[in-house]
């Protein structure tokens, strides 16, 4: 029932879990988008009682998170982050209380634009790039096409 905010490697040959710094803001349910060998982007997610809209880089060599200026259009958990090949992430479906799932938004450096809504309310959607800002969602029973 607790919220933690601190991150872990995982050695993978020796099998062993090391701690690796603190978030800047305890969170589960989030996405995390590997940016490089060493920086990840965190989005989203819940904090005991609320649903987030914070975005934050982890910066692994310095074993910390960092927030960022721009946050999501809604609050928002357990949703998909497509990367877009012009930059920036489709963000569609989740959970949270302003019913997230059926608005899709491209995050950019610059900040979170709507994208038009999604005929399905489910709030599981598997997203699969199709290059070139095309990407095809797969709800539980409808496929939709997001075009930039």
């Amino acid at each position: 029932t607790t919220v933690h905010g601190e991150a872990e490697l995982v050695l993978l040959r020796t099998r062993g879990f090391h701690p690796w710094g603190q978030l800047a803001k305890p969170r589960h349910g989030h996405l995390a988008v590997p940016l490089d060998g060493t920086h990840a982007l965190l989005l989203g997610g819940h904090a005991g009682g609320n649903y987030l809209d914070s975005v934050e880089i982890f910066a692994g060599t310095a074993m910390r998170g960092f927030p960022l200026p721009v946050k999501l259009r809604l609050q928002r958990a357990h949703f998909t982050v497509t990367p877009l090949s012009a930059g920036g992430f489709l963000i569609v479906g989740g959970l949270g209380p302003d019913n997230p799932a059926h608005q899709p938004e491209v995050l950019t450096a610059a900040g979170s634009i709507p994208v038009r809504p999604v005929p399905s309310r489910a709030p599981s959607l598997e997203a699969v790039s199709l290059g070139v800002d095309e990407v095809l969602l797969f709800a539980p029973y409808c496929q939709f096409r997001y075009r930039k």
